[in-house]
């Protein structure tokens, strides 16, 4: 399991997490893990961002932002996910919502229906670029 957390200030109030696996299930058990040992909060967690490109998938760049499409927000701390996708009915997609139901975020079945299937342009053409953001409720 590939897990890296990297701490922003000498308080360790502010960290990134960082999960990178290429297999969805082990992208989930890593976070599972780290919920378990109390490095991450599913009650601080306020914003999931998911961006993803179906034509091109992943890049192996692991210093980009875009290796890892699923990222979540609490004060201060993000925790990012490769692993996982969107845009389609497979297990990347599939990930994405397991991960997201872990994290506390309660989609509905419209939410959901947007992290497995592409959007449309205003022609009503498939866009390969998926950009969503989802918000707690709380």
């Amino acid at each position: 399991m590939s897990i890296k957390i990297i701490l922003d200030s000498p308080q360790f109030e502010h960290k990134r997490v960082y999960i990178d696996e290429y297999r969805t299930e082990l992208a989930i058990k890593g976070l599972k893990k780290l919920i378990q040992d109390g490095v991450i909060y599913v009650n601080s967690i306020f914003l999931a961002k998911i961006d993803y490109n179906c034509l091109y998938g992943i890049p192996a760049n692991k210093d980009s932002e875009a290796h890892y499409p699923l990222r979540v927000f609490s004060n201060g701390s993000a925790v990012l996910i490769s692993g996982v996708s969107a845009g389609y009915g497979g297990e990347g997609p599939h990930g994405t919502l397991e991960c997201l139901k872990l994290l506390g975020f309660k989609l509905s079945e419209e939410e959901k229906q947007k992290v497995l299937t592409k959007p449309l342009d205003a022609f009503g053409n498939e866009n390969p670029d998926i950009h969503l953001e989802f918000k707690k409720n709380y």
